[in-house]
Order: C-alpha cells, then sequence, then structure tokens
C-alpha cells in the first residue's frame, strides 16, 4: 500500500487539499472575510486601548487634583482651604471638559461659529461657570457642616448629666 501512495502522491493527497484553493472566486470571498474579520478585530482593539488610555489618564488627572489640594490643605494648615481647592479644581475641570463638548455639539448642529472659536468659547465658559460652581459647592458644604457640627453639639449637650443630679438614686446592677 506504500508503494502506491508513493508512486502517486497526487492521486492520494489531493483529498487534504483545501477545494477554496483550486477554486479562485471561492479564495477570494475567504480572503475579503479574513480581512474584514482583521479589521473589525483592529477596530475592537484601538476602542479598547483608547478607553484604557482615557482611564489612565483621567486617574492620573484625579491623582494629581487630590495630591494638589492636599499640599494646599497642609501648607496653609486648613482642612477648609484644601477642599476649597478640590472643589474649584474639580469643577473646573469638569465643567470645561462638559462646555467644550456642548459647544462643539452646538456649533456642529447650527455652525455659529469656526472650530476654534467655538471651543476656545467653550473653555472660558468652562472655566468661569466651574469657577462659579466650585465656590457655590464649597459653601454649601460648610453650610452643611456647620449645621451638622450644631447638631452633633446640641445631643452631647443633652446627653451630659446635669450639675443637680442625684446619682444616689441610682440602684446597683
Amino acid at each position: 500500500m506504500m508503494k502506491l501512495v508513493l508512486s502517486h502522491p497526487s492521486h492520494y493527497l489531493d483529498f487534504f487539499v483545501v477545494s477554496a484553493f483550486k477554486n479562485d472566486d471561492d479564495f477570494l470571498v475567504i480572503l475579503i472575510l479574513m480581512g474584514m474579520l482583521f479589521f473589525v478585530f483592529a477596530v475592537i482593539l484601538t476602542v479598547i486601548l483608547i478607553v484604557i488610555f482615557f482611564g489612565i489618564l483621567l486617574a492620573l488627572v484625579g491623582a494629581g487634583i487630590i495630591s494638589a489640594s492636599v499640599l494646599v490643605g497642609m501648607q496653609q494648615r486648613s482642612l477648609n482651604k484644601g477642599l476649597k481647592t478640590l472643589l474649584l479644581m474639580a469643577s473646573v475641570l469638569g465643567s470645561t471638559i462638559v462646555s467644550v463638548i456642548f459647544f462643539w455639539f452646538g456649533n456642529q448642529v447650527r455652525d455659529w461659529w469656526s472650530q476654534e472659536i467655538a471651543l476656545f468659547i467653550g473653555i472660558g465658559a468652562g472655566l468661569v461657570l466651574g469657577c462659579v460652581l466650585g465656590l457655590l459647592f464649597f459653601n454649601t458644604f460648610l453650610k452643611i457642616k456647620d449645621a451638622l457640627m450644631l447638631q452633633y453639639h446640641k445631643r452631647q449637650r443633652s446627653q451630659r448629666p446635669s450639675a443637680d443630679y442625684n446619682y444616689d438614686d441610682e440602684e446597683d446592677y
């Protein structure tokens, strides 16, 4: 049997050759499908890498904001100043991003200005609104903190025994 296979190898090995390579039309279809599969894989990989990049960038910016506000609070020896710095920086950054997106999208829809002017107006509006929102958040935080501290001190005073309290009336358990 082995002599027969070795004497006529093309006759017996035709079974193992993929039929797609015999017909050029099928080969082209498979090549196009492989190209489309590679393109879809490349797009998915690119989206994943962009999301990872922006996640790392956001984490680094957040760490920078937190560390800067901690340093300001330590240098000024004031928790309120550190918190004010944190709220101002976070609100300025967040409102700048939102306003740039808003003005860019609004300019795409209505075509008010050139692209650069819309982005600069978005940055300016974000800075102004971020400062206003940051100060508003800080003042709101101070009011809530003062109200909570007042309730805490009232509770502490009400739980203290009064000066005319008679300890001899208590039963020993």
